[in-house]
């Protein structure tokens, strides 16, 4: 051993990996529960966060690849599940089934632990060999030896723990004093180690990448044989039970392990308070952060990885942790390793967007947020739907469009298949919105499409949406910012309405369930109901047909009733939508998000115009800000002047009279009430005004109904529609709002 050098030794590494999301997985573990008696619990390893499936190992790779070069192979070990991602064809790569290395016996695992008394019986494992969950991380260049001394004896990192020997003697009665299932099973191993070796361990390892020795494996398993039969039985885990930890504590009993002690999560967590205060703290560097999504006792956020780039970090999916929380980290995982690994396959995207020459630069906005932000191994299809582009504007976004993962294929529509299409001339929408209905038929070839509209800017990896499964959907869409769109409720009854901005398209699903045809049959039948153009009709055409993703990935900004930005940091947003006619390149009101659509626009063939634009609409735009501030005085003046001296009733609690009333300081007594349809409002008050259900008109007795929402081509038919039902002739005035 004199001679021995650990940096000339191959080192594996192997991972225990699982897809949640596979039916056939989830079937047979539903099965096993039922033979078993077992429901999901937490404690025993059936809770659905034990086996939850967020892409980590995409990203725990590349971070290999980044700062484990020297890895030598790489199993990982799985039931019959293949990441689609996964390039298996790579040399250093070696997926292993359980049927590979493990006892006919033991079979179907559900059970992390007894799959590591397994883990010494993988075919041509090397001797010296790192074990991972697919949550964890490298996050700075590692080397051989910060697993093994150059002599070859493990490098573990520990806590203390401070088990004494009257409680191990009383190891049985001691253990029902433990309320943690997994605190009672670390006791136990400790246990398990006196009994047979004599000593107390005390200590465990920080939950991360660990190092280990084949052949001092076999020796342990053979030892406490009968505690690694009773584990490996157990097709969940189920309490009582040793760790994994014993691997450690008898290369440690065997003078083949060395100690590192790190700081625990309190004495960590005081160290990143110190740190805010403190210029001296922020270069101090950690040496590992656990994650626990979701936990308030948790002392890290993902930022705080970002910020401290520790030499390794995990992050625990609990059942405390919500779809936000994994957003949250998936943001930050990508930051952190954009570029992808070697490891990975090149996925084809198909992206659609539909544009005129007037929104051409936009839409060359649009692509170039999608290109920038694209830190997957994929390729981007682009089809720009048009009716006829000028050449020079095709060029251009050729210039743009056209890099070494991405092409653009423009599809010319015809116009006349949608010229029973209604478009409302005083709205900023074009013929253009329809065209995404013929998708699933302009490319036959293709199953599955994004659909992205030209107002938006994408901020984070699009294959993060492009994965939303769809197989049993025709779309997955996001809730609109308005939800309550009664004018569709009298065809299809109470229902979410949706945006139709962003769509990720199952095309194979449409045409079998010919919703093209549907939707152009639904223009044909109901055009009188149609107000949000193609979006109306998708939503009634799509009904139950669809699956909904966050508001992240459509978040729909309207300036001038911007009632989202409060609840999500900047950080936290994936694309925005500028919804409404207040757009960052033509807008009378201040756009919070406009820096997002000027990084992307500076940088396209059009950045001379978006300078223009910029100068207008965001430079001088305190006097567009002062003159929405005139305009919005001018319809409070009318509104007090048409309710002199008569009982008024408006109808609509919109963002925008709340504003009205509480910037203009209405208050008359002559406005009696608000009425609006939604039930969720009654009984609340915008400024001193009640909100009413139109039950009330009776008790009310309005002399004049004013319409407050603001634009709304339709709303004096709704009013009007409501009173005939109702028996009351009362006054409707829809024009006071209109701007």
């Amino acid at each position: 051993m004199n001679n021995f050098d650990i940096n000339s030794e191959k080192i594996d590494l192997v991972y225990l990996w699982v897809d949640d999301n596979d039916p056939k997985w989830q079937e047979k573990k539903s099965l096993w529960q039922q033979k078993l008696n077992i429901i999901d619990n937490i404690e025993n390893s059936t809770s659905k966060c034990r086996f939850r499936n967020n892409d980590e190992l995409k990203y725990s790779l590349r971070s290999v690849e980044k700062f484990a070069p020297w890895i030598n192979k790489i199993f990982i070990v799985t039931d019959n599940q293949i990441p689609n991602w996964l390039d298996t064809s790579n040399p250093k790569i070696e997926v292993i089934f359980h049927q590979d290395f493990i006892e006919q016996k033991y079979l179907p695992c559900f059970n992390s632990i007894a799959l590591e008394f397994h883990l010494h019986k993988i075919p041509n494992l090397s001797e010296y060999f790192l074990l991972a969950n697919d949550d964890m991380f490298f996050g700075r260049k590692v080397k051989k030896q910060d697993f093994y001394t150059k002599s070859g004896k493990i490098i573990e990192r520990t806590n203390r723990l401070n088990y004494s020997k009257e409680q191990i003697a009383d190891a049985s009665n001691f253990m029902d004093t433990i309320p943690v299932e997994f605190n009672k099973c670390i006791f136990w191993t400790n246990a398990v180690v006196y009994n047979k070796l004599n000593f107390i361990p005390n200590y465990i390892d920080i939950h991360n990448i660990t190092a280990y020795k084949k052949s001092l494996i076999k020796e342990c398993c053979e030892i406490f044989k009968e505690e690694v039969e009773k584990v490996c039985s157990q097709k969940f885990r189920n309490g009582h039970c040793i760790e994994r930890l014993i691997y450690s504590y008898y290369a440690y009993y065997k003078k083949e392990l060395e100690r590192k002690e790190v700081y625990n999560n309190q004495t960590q967590k005081k160290m990143l308070e110190r740190s805010k205060f403190n210029p001296k703290s922020w270069f101090q560097k950690f040496e590992y952060i656990t994650l626990h999504m979701g936990k308030i006792y948790s002392p890290f956020s993902p930022e705080c990885i970002l910020e401290k780039r520790p030499k390794f970090f995990c992050a625990n999916d609990t059942n405390n942790t919500k779809e936000r929380h994994r957003e949250l980290f998936k943001k930050m995982i990508t930051e952190y390793f954009p570029q992808p690994s070697s490891y990975e396959k090149q996925e084809q995207i198909n992206i659609c967007l539909a544009t005129d020459d007037n929104y051409i630069p936009h839409c060359a906005a649009t692509i170039l947020s999608i290109i920038k932000n694209a830190t997957s191994n994929s390729y981007l299809n682009f089809f720009i739907l048009n009716k006829g582009l000028l050449e020079e504007n095709i060029q251009k976004i050729r210039t743009i469009a056209n890099t070494q993962n991405s092409k653009v294929i423009f599809k010319q529509v015809n116009n006349a298949d949608f010229k029973n299409c209604p478009v409302p001339k005083h709205m900023h929408f074009s013929i253009e919105t329809y065209f995404r209905i013929k998708i699933a038929s302009l490319f036959p070839a293709i199953d599955k499409m994004l659909y992205i509209d030209c107002d938006t800017i994408i901020l984070s990896d699009i294959k993060t949406l492009w994965e939303t499964d769809i197989k049993e959907h025709c779309v997955a869409v996001c809730k609109d910012l308005n939800i309550q769109f009664s004018h569709l409720t009298p065809l299809i009854g109470e229902h979410i309405y949706f945006n139709a901005g962003i769509m990720l398209i199952n095309c194979k699903k449409w045409r079998e369930e010919n919703i093209e045809e549907k939707c152009f049959d639904f223009i044909n039948k109901h055009s009188d109901y149609i107000i949000w153009v193609d979006q109306d009709v998708l939503n009634c055409v799509l009904l139950k047909k669809l699956r909904f993703f966050s508001e992240t990935w459509n978040f729909q900004y309207h300036p001038a009733y911007d009632t989202l930005s409060y609840l999500y940091k900047d950080k936290e947003l994936n694309l925005i939508h500028y919804i409404s006619k207040n757009k960052p390149w033509k807008t009378n009101v201040k756009c919070k998000y406009a820096k997002y659509y000027y990084k992307y626009a500076f940088k396209t063939p059009w950045k001379a115009k978006a300078l223009k634009n910029y100068i207008e609409n965001v430079i001088f735009n305190k006097v567009a800000i002062l003159r929405t501030f005139m305009e919005d005085k001018r319809v409070a003046k009318s509104l007090i002047k048409e309710v002199h001296n008569r009982r008024v009733v408006l109808w609509g609690a919109s963002i925008y009279l709340k504003n009205l009333i509480k910037y203009h300081n209405i208050k008359t007594s002559e406005i009696v009430g608000i009425i609006d349809r939604d039930p969720g409002k009654t009984g609340k008050k915008l400024g001193k005004y009640m909100i009413y259900h139109p039950n009330s008109l009776d008790s009310l007795k309005p002399d004049i109904i004013i319409s407050s929402v603001v634009n709304h081509p339709k709303m004096g038919e709704f009013i009007n529609e409501e009173l005939t039902q109702r028996k009351l002739d009362i006054e409707v005035n829809t024009q006071i709002f209109v701007k």
